[in-house]
């Protein structure tokens, strides 16, 4: 009897003290594990919010005409001590920002000199505060001349003899101590919509020509409706905006495969200016002072362009359409040149394509055709022996205009006509040779 009680005893005291300190170190492990979950998930959610604060008043900016966006005090913006604060960044007795903060920013990303009017500039000086109800902070705002670092935002006054684009600058903080400590930060450069880098719009150049192509005559009238510009970029468009150039490489394959893109904003110009790379490295022959060799191909109308050999020609993509585009006028803008320097007459072709969105292969998913033509030298015979622009204007539909639908992407393609004397050289996406297609509807 004595051995059937011992087997049906419980648990001692020192057993239930050991059960119990077990089951309290899981207890308190897994309330800090709850705890630092919901720290996180705090701070994903404040980084969030200030996120989109940020598009937010960035898309109020871009809505400002361009003479407008300048900051609207007299008196340049405070700075700051706290390296957290954007204020910080201010340079210069509060007259220059340093846009880019990163510690490892290229030598070229410098502080820019401040855009401020205080006459037309709509854009607040001093900070906002911002609360969605559970959290709240502050907005700064900043707009640079990003044109010329190392002179004034003089460089960016609009007027129909310079080049300027400026940098919109919106930064988000947020008043938590679990929240991010630094600003949450967007940017983009806006460019002035009657101005091309490198000096007037090209319907206000008088060196641009008008069509028919045999009769090239002066442009007495500039496209109507409304206008869009498209940089043109050594980026393949499966990215959605552009990638710095990190050398000299061979062609893209546009023509067999992904195409390259076009996009609103032109090629950043740092103070430092980058190395002018070559795009086609691989072809021989000939010298170049960089850019894209594109060789001879078929007639600028009524011939079929190659498919198979990608250096005959490039292409470019815009991306995916937000909302549908006419297309009647193009106004073409690049720096071009014979290759090896050749004394040659030439052709430049100009197509402009209707493109689904889907760009991963162009030969098993071909774009539409819209139009195409040839864009000679105006008032020369000669095609340039070094880099000079070319501009030209032209009208695509005689009569009406093609509509792009939502979703599908604006195309343009380039070639050397198969009557040009020689192969051409496009020079592009460089801050001394930006290249870009205006089009009107």
């Amino acid at each position: 009897m004595l051995a059937r009680a011992r087997a049906q005893s419980g648990f001692t005291t020192i057993e239930l003290l050991l059960a119990m300190m077990i089951a309290s170190v899981g207890i308190v492990s897994l309330v800090g594990t709850l705890d630092v979950s919901r720290r996180v998930t705090s701070y994903s959610e404040m980084k969030e919010a200030a996120a989109h604060v940020a598009e937010q008043k960035m898309e109020e900016l871009r809505a400002l005409d361009y003479g407008e966006l300048a900051l609207d005090g007299n008196v340049a913006p405070s700075s700051s001590g706290d390296s957290n604060n954007p204020a910080y960044y201010l340079q210069s007795g509060g007259t220059k920002y340093l846009w880019d903060q990163k510690a490892n920013a290229p030598a070229g990303h410098v502080a820019e000199p401040l855009v401020i009017d205080a006459t037309d500039g709509e854009v607040e000086s001093t900070a906002e505060a911002w609360d969605d109800g559970r959290i709240h902070g502050q907005i700064y705002r900043y707009v640079t001349c990003a044109t010329s670092a190392s002179g004034t935002a003089a460089d960016c006054d609009s007027g129909p003899d310079t080049s300027a684009y400026k940098r919109v600058i919106v930064a988000v903080t947020v008043e938590n101590a679990m929240g991010p400590q630094k600003p949450i930060m967007a940017s983009t450069l806006v460019s002035d919509p009657n101005l091309a880098n490198g000096g007037a719009n090209p319907e206000l150049d008088p060196n641009t020509s008008c069509g028919p192509i045999e009769d090239p005559v002066e442009c007495t009238e500039s496209t109507g409706g409304t206008v869009s510009t498209w940089y043109l970029y050594d980026t393949p468009a499966t990215n959605s905006t552009r990638q710095e150039i990190a050398g000299s490489h061979a062609t893209h394959s546009t023509l067999t495969g992904t195409p390259d893109l076009m996009g609103v904003d032109p090629t950043p110009s740092p103070t430092v200016t980058p190395p002018l790379y070559n795009y086609t490295n691989e072809i021989t022959g000939g010298t170049t002072p960089g850019g894209a060799v594109i060789r001879r191909d078929t007639t600028c109308t009524g011939g079929t362009p190659t498919t198979t050999d990608n250096t005959k020609g490039h292409f470019w993509v815009t991306p995916p359409l937000a909302a549908s585009m006419a297309v009647s006028d193009v106004a073409l803008s690049i720096d071009t040149q014979t290759f090896n320097g050749a004394t040659a007459d030439a052709l430049l072709c100009v197509a402009v394509y209707d493109v689904p969105n889907s760009v991963a292969n162009l030969t098993t998913n071909p774009p539409t055709l819209l139009a195409s033509k040839g864009l000679p030298q105006s008032g020369l015979t000669d095609w340039p022996t070094s880099a000079e622009n070319e501009a030209f204007v032209t009208e695509l539909y005689e009569a009406g205009s093609a509509t792009i639908a939502s979703g599908h992407r604006l195309g343009l393609r380039i070639w050397p006509s198969s009557s040009s004397e020689a192969d051409l050289v496009v020079l592009y996406d460089h801050p001394s040779h930006i290249g870009y297609l205006q089009v009107s509807g």
